[in-house]
């Protein structure tokens, strides 16, 4: 299983959740984190998740039980090379 989070807000930041979308394999998770995402309950209970701030706009990618760096949204065809 892996997961992509994506964080912050902004017509950027949806641009980058929808290439994800799109990118991904079904195997994969999206983690929407700021904005209008109501994610309180996931950062309370996953220490990965809880430790990105929700208002920076960054991306990242986990799989094998091990996350990435985070990349910047810029980046984020980079970020989509470790899961597709």
């Amino acid at each position: 299983m892996r997961s992509v989070v994506v964080t912050g807000s902004g017509a950027e930041v949806e641009r980058a959740v929808d290439k994800v979308r799109c990118k991904v394999n079904m195997n994969t998770v999206v983690v929407r984190l700021g904005g209008e995402a109501k994610a309180e309950w996931l950062r309370a209970k996953n220490d990965v998740v809880g430790t990105l701030d929700p208002e920076r706009s960054r991306v990242q990618v986990c799989a094998g039980g091990v996350c990435r760096d985070d990349f910047a949204l810029a980046d984020v065809e980079e970020a989509l090379k470790e899961v597709v």
